[in-house]
């Protein structure tokens, strides 16, 4: 509590087990047997085909559509919320694009708490730190919410956070008590090896400025293209010697920011595409997943693409390794 208190400005913090169980808890608390104001457009779905509106009303809630799909003003709102309104909710997802979602404007801010209506906001990729000197574009961080008067936050402990997963909930205390005094609670608490295990992430974000030093993932991020390059060329002809690959090339290519985003970013990277020799492609990535280690690529094509910018250079030998280790045991 103390920690991302320290990191987003909050007043009060949560941690449940994941980030559909913060959902469901503060929608329960706060809204249950009345109704959530939500965009059309912003009803997404998240990563294992789970909805945003199945959660609402799983919570008890009911979900008061507003606006059209690809716009909702502010009198959208306005005409969405009654005497069973209990809260608004906004998103800010990389799925819904840049110019749909960045969660809920000032003039909405401002307009709920004249009504007395909390805002609630998800992120899909909530991250306390701009990755804008990264290449990536996800929106406000979290800190920048909280001072813009958001009344609650909710967001995962992975993802580009980086840590393990988890689902945190920052905001206004007495928000955050009603909803850490739900009888739900209790079976939704992260348990303590995840707690400490954020601890430990948080701790990392001490020291702004080595953050990408620090961080794994924004470590991975910040890679260099020429770095990733010139690894990829050294790596392409050892694993085009193994007894696996018929060809190895390395290629530019481009990373997915993580894998729940339909639309999501990009950003640039280096790969290295192998082709098979003995079956097709999706043999080939069958094969290297059930190696030791796991080796996780994406087919495509006749190939398989190993994407570097997922990859600390400390495992490049490992890689190298067990592609020899296959192709002795094929052969």
């Amino acid at each position: 509590d103390r920690q991302l208190r320290h990191h987003t400005g909050a007043e009060a913090a949560l941690v449940l087990s994941n980030e559909y169980t913060a959902i469901i808890a503060a929608l329960a608390a706060l809204a249950a047997g009345k109704s959530t104001v939500i965009a059309r457009g912003e009803l997404i779905e998240l990563s294992d085909g789970q909805r945003l509106e199945d959660l609402v009303r799983f919570a008890g809630s009911t979900v008061r559509e507003v606006g059209a799909a690809n716009r909702t003003t502010l009198a959208d709102y306005q005409a969405g919320w009654g005497e069973q309104a209990a809260l608004v909710m906004a998103v800010n997802a990389i799925s819904l694009g840049e110019s749909q979602s960045r969660g809920a404007s000032s003039e909405l801010l401002h307009a709920a708490r004249e009504s007395e209506l909390p805002i609630l906001e998800y992120h899909e990729a909530g991250t306390l730190a701009d990755l804008s000197p990264w290449g990536l574009s996800i929106g406000p961080t979290v800190p920048e919410r909280i001072r813009a008067g958001v009344d609650l936050v909710i967001f995962t402990g992975d993802r580009l956070l980086g840590g393990p997963t988890c689902g945190i909930i920052v905001g206004r205390r007495t928000l955050v008590q009603r909803i850490a005094d739900h009888p739900l609670i209790r079976a939704l608490q992260a348990d303590k090896l995840t707690l400490a295990a954020l601890s430990s992430t948080l701790a990392l974000y001490d020291e702004a400025a080595t953050l990408d030093q620090r961080l794994p993932i924004l470590s991975l991020l910040a890679t260099p293209q020429d770095n990733l390059r010139l690894r990829a060329e050294r790596l392409a002809p050892q694993l085009a010697a193994t007894g696996e690959i018929a060809s190895a090339e390395a290629i530019s290519g481009s990373a997915r920011v993580f894998e729940t985003s339909q639309a999501g970013q990009s950003i640039p990277t280096w790969c290295i595409a192998l082709q098979a020799k003995h079956g097709d492609a999706s043999h080939l990535r069958a094969r290297l997943r059930d190696a030791v280690p796991s080796i996780l690529g994406r087919v495509e094509g006749d190939r398989v693409l190993l994407d570097l910018r997922t990859v600390f250079p400390r495992h490049d030998v490992e890689i190298v390794d067990a592609l020899e280790r296959l192709g002795g045991a094929n052969g």
